[in-house]
């Protein structure tokens, strides 16, 4: 008989860890999409920053892995407070980076379509906060705060880390705000209810009675109340 050909049990993931997962999950096709063939036909015409978010993306990768594998997090997890605080911070990392996987999907033109690469961008992007180099900040950002941290990664890898985010930081704006923002848009409430307006994964804005939201842009002449009469020729 041969050894012992028992595999070794899959090990048993925290929920938080299995948040982290789908995050890991994101940043893999991401990073995927901008090595692939398609993506390097387009990148020419497209901002500098999608030449610059891959490492960083990578290192992060790293250290979320890192996190997800460490059977000591189990024991970081008995405070429920800090669990449910966590939680609300993964989602939405998780909400952010399937987001930068998508906006860096749709910049690549389909077959029958010849829409420029930079404008597929443009219209990609709903909000400031969409731009790619936005988004691999944030990601940066949230992982230091809560996942990137000993006893999960070293002290050097740590380092790292925020060497990238300084990086990060000085990109150059893949787009101006004026270009980022995809429209302006009035909503009126004439009732007693609550409005929610929510354009992508931005702010969430709550009109809770009746008045106006004003969202995206500048806008001008605006009138509280009637309007008054246009002056005279």
């Amino acid at each position: 008989m041969g050894g012992d050909s028992t595999s070794k049990p899959a090990p048993v993931l925290t929920e938080n860890q299995k948040r982290i997962k789908a995050v890991i999950s994101n940043i893999t096709r991401t990073i995927e999409l901008l090595n692939s063939t398609d993506f390097e036909d387009a990148k020419d015409n497209l901002p500098s920053a999608f030449k610059e978010i891959a490492k960083p993306l990578k290192l992060a990768k790293v250290a979320f892995n890192k996190y997800k594998d460490n059977p000591t997090v189990s024991e970081s997890e008995k405070d429920a407070t800090a669990v449910e605080k966590f939680k609300k911070s993964i989602t939405i990392l998780s909400t952010r980076t399937k987001r930068l996987h998508t906006i860096c999907g749709e910049v690549i033109p389909a077959d029958d379509d010849d829409k420029p690469p930079l404008d597929r961008y443009k219209t990609a992007v709903k909000n400031p906060d969409e731009r790619v180099e936005v988004l691999v900040k944030f990601v940066l950002q949230t992982g230091l705060k809560e996942i990137a941290k000993e006893p999960y990664i070293t002290a050097a890898e740590r380092k790292e880390l925020k060497e990238a985010l300084k990086k990060v930081e000085e990109i150059e704006p893949s787009l101006p705000n004026s270009n980022a923002a995809a429209g302006q848009h009035i909503y009126n409430n004439d009732g007693d209810g609550t409005i929610n307006v929510n354009h992508g994964n931005g702010n969430m804005n709550i009109n809770p009675g009746s008045g106006q939201i004003f969202d995206g842009g500048e806008f001008q002449n605006l009138y509280f109340g009637v309007q008054p009469p246009a002056p005279r020729q």
